[in-house]
């Protein structure tokens, strides 16, 4: 998705905004950004979105672990 909508920016100078691109993405919040991270280990087959540690923080409010852990 995110190859096709860059050469469609790129390579055949479409709008970011544009129709082909907004197709090329599809539904959600696909950005058309190449991430150096996953273009490096997928030559490898990593994933580094499945290497990350989740923010379990970020999940919940503040006050439900100030209540789990006293």
């Amino acid at each position: 998705k995110v190859t096709t909508a860059h050469n469609f920016i790129y390579e055949c100078e479409n709008t970011v905004d544009g129709l082909k691109v907004e197709h090329a993405l599809g539904e959600g919040s696909w950005i058309p950004t190449v991430n150096q991270f996953a273009k490096k280990l997928g030559l490898l087959s990593l994933d580094p979105f499945h290497m990350l540690v989740v923010n379990f923080m970020h999940e919940c409010e503040l006050g439900m672990w100030k209540a789990l852990f006293t």
